[in-house]
């Protein structure tokens, strides 16, 4: 494997992947270890795409909404002070103090109050969820 870390630990702040023509032969029903604890790396099934056989990897809502505070909530390793609303992550510390902040379109899974203060957001699970393809 690859790593590359970033500052601060590495389960917040790496990423560990594989060189394409160095990676897994096959990964069958298995997590993909390419990115950083609970990001897109859960397989969710088997698809294709223009005959091509894919396997499917999504994220947990976990990463940006978990209502329980003694979970893992990835957006909780970035507090500075204040933590963000549910469903915002405050990247700022990655961005070397440049104020940064990620999110699912239209806010999806995330705090009601973010959706009510801008106008015409739908989130829909079904177009605006994190997810990947890969070849196996």
């Amino acid at each position: 494997p690859l790593t590359y870390e970033y500052t601060g630990t590495a389960q917040h702040h790496g990423i560990t992947g594989y060189k394409y023509e160095l990676g897994p032969k096959s990964l069958g029903n298995s997590s993909y270890r390419h990115f950083p604890h609970n990001t897109a790396k859960y397989f969710d099934r088997p698809s294709t795409t223009e005959d091509f056989l894919n396997a499917d990897y999504s994220t947990r809502k976990s990463i940006i909404n978990n209502p329980d505070p003694d979970s893992y909530d990835m957006g909780q390793c970035y507090c500075d002070g204040e933590c963000s609303p549910m469903g915002v992550i405050n990247v700022t510390a990655c961005r070397y103090g440049a104020p940064a902040f990620v999110s699912l379109p239209h806010f999806l899974n995330g705090d009601p109050s973010l959706r009510e203060s801008v106008n015409g957001l739908n989130p829909n699970e079904k177009e605006h969820s994190f997810y990947f393809l890969l070849e196996p």
